[in-house]
């Protein structure tokens, strides 16, 4: 096994590098962006069929922003995901804000040469904090204080571990 990838709790492979040498690496989004995407990425792609039930229950509910954003369903997700596995495991973290330069780093050191870096999954300007008021923009970064705390020390590692 070369690579294994996706959304998953890392914690599963935290004693995998006792058996071999391993990197762990992650992607990580300004906890507000990536919530309120989640919201509008969930309102763009439902079907009834194939959702999780809490997916199903926004839709149906026709769930606001603020009530997505600022629900205890989907708070601090960054922290849930990552709880039991330190920032420090990962060899790598890149952070979204800066894909270009960071998929750059990414593809030279551990990939070993470089790549041409390609965007799916984009939405629009709707799915940015950018048309909320400032007001509950600021409300969500302190609803999501756990996140916006583990994004702002990824942000500290990633200055510390690399040349700019």
């Amino acid at each position: 096994i070369e690579c294994i990838h996706g959304h998953f709790l890392p914690m599963k492979y935290l004693l995998l590098p006792e058996k071999r040498d391993v990197d762990f690496i992650t992607w990580l989004r300004h906890p507000v962006e990536r919530v309120i995407s989640h919201y509008h990425f969930w309102k763009r792609n439902f079907d009834d069929k194939d959702v999780p039930p809490l997916h199903k229950r926004m839709v149906e509910e026709d769930w606001s922003i603020e009530r997505f954003c600022l629900g205890p369903e989907v708070r601090n997700l960054y922290s849930q995901f990552l709880f039991g596995f330190p920032l420090e495991y990962f060899s790598f973290i890149g952070i979204t804000e800066f894909y270009e330069d960071d998929f750059a780093f990414f593809t030279r050191h551990f990939l070993g040469s470089p790549s041409e870096p390609m965007r799916l999954n984009i939405g629009n300007a709707t799915t940015t904090g950018r048309q909320l008021s400032e007001l509950l923009v600021s409300e969500i970064g302190k609803f999501h204080a756990e996140d916006m705390d583990l994004y702002q020390r990824a942000l500290r590692m990633r200055l510390s571990k690399r040349p700019m």
